[in-house]
């Protein structure tokens, strides 16, 4: 039997965790699910996170929509993630595996010699 994937809370915690142990500033915009009325606090469409770069980084901030290993991005989330990459403004949209490769592409995480993104990131 499959393994079910982990809750999406659970991936955020290791997205937050990893960002922070790489010298990033991580603002958490997630409030979780308001049964009276339904829906959410936040604006639809809107990141689970927004991530400064450590001080020394000439990276920009950038948006973070946390899904879990098989998840889909909303339609307003869709919709906001276009709107971002029409001004220039990056926003990633996945789980650790995802982070992690972004971390990397900014050179602000290495890898140990001999280790593949696979072995510490599996999840697609």
């Amino acid at each position: 039997m499959k393994p079910k994937p982990p809750l999406e809370k659970e991936v955020q915690r290791r997205v937050v965790a990893l960002y922070k142990s790489a010298g990033c500033f991580v603002y958490v915009l997630s409030q979780g699910y308001r049964h009276e009325r339904g829906g959410t606090r936040q604006t639809k469409g809107l990141p689970d996170l927004y991530v400064f770069p450590p001080g020394c980084s000439l990276a920009l901030p950038w948006w973070h929509e946390v899904k879990r290993p098989g998840g889909k991005p909303s339609p307003e989330q869709v919709e906001f993630n276009a709107r971002c990459e029409a001004r220039g403004v990056y926003c990633l949209i996945g789980g650790y595996r995802q982070a992690l490769e972004h971390l990397l592409f900014l050179d602000l995480w290495k890898l140990p010699p001999g280790v593949l993104l696979d072995d510490v990131a599996p999840d697609a």
